[in-house]
């Protein structure tokens, strides 16, 4: 049988190949204008007989909103090539245009750039290449998307774009003492450019990747609950392809808990304090009993006054006070005076 299908408009076929396909009996049309809505006629005929059918088509003004994704920074090594992309959406497929610091980037803007485009059923991919890339392509660069049919659908992605020369990778990490039970935060320093790709592993260099307790983000690694086979030794390896692969190894321990050791001070302060005030009234106490016991009793005579007693008449031994003992002694020795013989 053969097929054969026309437009009741002007009656000629339209089976073209392009926009207009026949597949298996069916018409596949794409990319349809308002203009050829109507009615569509079908022909199926052999050499016995004609048969015919017709079918209508409308054709809805239809258009999506653009819509645009990609990175917004892109990074570029002196003297070698990179592509940056972005991806627009909408429909009809929207027309992509690329600019570098408000100028649009043509086939006339530089002879390294080059815009390459493959376009889908939904989205239209848009790769701006620069070959041997220089310290002066550094800047904004902006991937544009327009509507075909609305010019006012527009969506724009602003990329910084970075030039750097080539360093090779350093990394460097530093011991760390853990509690158990805690989470363990284990970061790492690395250098290099283009960045560095970390890699960590413990001990006999077993890898170490997300997973259970185990949370790697690039430079730092993340454990969560401590536990005592959680210590170690690791190792952490920065490569980004420009020279040798840089290691750094530390190791992880377990520490004693800082709120133990704040109670054994303050409770060690404690007890000391109170052996020194302790000491301190014990020696009070044996000070003063020491002074009590050399202080004669009180009816025993000191050795002045047991002088005083053989040097005195008997009656002065008997004075209140040792004044009153001195002059009576006074006294004693004029009566003596008056007493005595007048003449020889």
């Amino acid at each position: 049988a053969v097929v054969s299908t026309q437009s009741t408009g002007d009656g000629q076929p339209i089976v073209d190949g392009d926009r207009f396909k026949e597949e298996e009996g069916s018409l596949v049309a794409t990319g349809l204008e308002m203009s050829e809505a109507g009615m569509y006629q079908c022909f199926c005929y052999n050499t016995i007989e004609i048969t015919q059918t017709y079918m209508p088509v409308t054709v809805k003004n239809m258009t999506v909103p653009v819509s645009i994704d990609g990175n917004d920074r892109a990074e570029g090594v002196y003297n070698e090539n990179i592509n940056i992309v972005c991806r627009a959406n909408g429909y009809p497929l929207p027309i992509v245009t690329w600019f570098k610091d408000s100028s649009e980037i043509t086939a006339e803007y530089d002879a390294r750039y080059t815009i390459s485009q493959q376009n889908s059923n939904d989205y239209v991919t848009s790769t701006l290449t620069v070959l041997s890339v220089k310290d002066s392509d550094a800047g904004q660069l902006i991937c544009q998307a327009v509507n075909q049919k609305v010019d006012t659908y527009t969506a724009q992605l602003g990329i910084t774009f970075i030039v750097g020369h080539e360093i090779a990778p350093s990394i460097s990490l530093a011991d760390i003492s853990i509690q158990l039970n805690s989470q363990i935060v284990f970061e790492a320093v690395a250098f290099g450019y283009p960045t560095p790709t970390i890699s960590w592993f413990k001990d006999n260099y077993v890898p170490i990747v997300t997973s259970g307790r185990y949370f790697v983000d690039e430079e730092t690694l993340f454990i969560d609950g401590a536990q005592s086979s959680d210590t170690g030794l690791y190792i952490v390896k920065a490569s980004n392809g420009v020279g040798e692969d840089a290691y750094a190894n530390a190791t992880i321990t377990l520490g004693t808990n800082q709120t133990l050791i704040l109670s054994s001070t303050v409770g060690g302060f404690a007890g000391l304090l109170f052996v020194i005030c302790l000491g301190i009234l014990l020696y009070v106490l044996m000070r003063q009993k020491k002074q009590k016991n050399s202080l004669p009793p009180p009816d025993a005579e000191t050795p002045m006054e047991k002088e005083i007693e053989r040097s005195v008449p008997l009656e002065i031994v008997h004075a209140h006070t040792f004044e009153e003992s001195i002059g009576k002694v006074e006294n004693s020795g004029q009566h003596h005076e008056m007493e005595g013989p007048t003449s020889l």
